[in-house]
């Protein structure tokens, strides 16, 4: 009777984690796109720096050193400080993403080991043989209960 009783407790619960898991892979989901638009527009950032340094050296190479060549020249260290800027703040927001990813896989990880009941078992390959051998197990008990019926 008491097995009756928990049972649906254990749904619920196979249920939550199901749910969680797949929140989890959601997000994960999200960071890995959101990281890939960063990458790309780092790359569309770099490649206007190097066109606005080639009009810059292309006027350079163009005039004398006048006021109002100098006054370009500031405009473009102005810009190119700028986009220093900008990039660093992507490339940080990069970092942070990844970071979380990597946090959010080893969650992935460790929740499949919790269910699999093989958590605090040495190294991931150590988990992954005692998985196979459980899993092994539970075929053969399978088996040899379809026999007896």
């Amino acid at each position: 009777m008491d097995s009756l009783t928990s049972r649906p407790s254990a749904q619920a619960v196979n249920q939550r984690v199901l749910h969680h898991n797949s929140e989890l892979t959601n997000f994960l989901f999200r960071l890995t796109e959101e990281k890939m638009e960063l990458r790309n527009t780092l790359g569309r950032l770099e490649e206007e720096i190097w066109r606005y340094r080639q009009r810059g050296a292309e006027q350079q190479n163009g005039h004398d050193m006048s006021e109002n060549h100098a006054d370009q020249e500031n405009r473009h260290l102005e810009a190119r400080a700028s986009w220093a800027k900008e990039r660093l703040s992507l490339q940080l927001a990069l970092n942070q993403m990844e970071q979380e990813l990597d946090k959010y896989q080893a969650d992935l990880r460790g929740e499949r080991d919790r269910r699999s009941g093989i958590a605090g078992v040495g190294t991931e390959g150590d988990r992954d043989r005692v998985r196979n051998q459980r899993e092994r197990e539970r075929e053969g008990v399978q088996s040899t209960s379809n026999k007896v019926n």
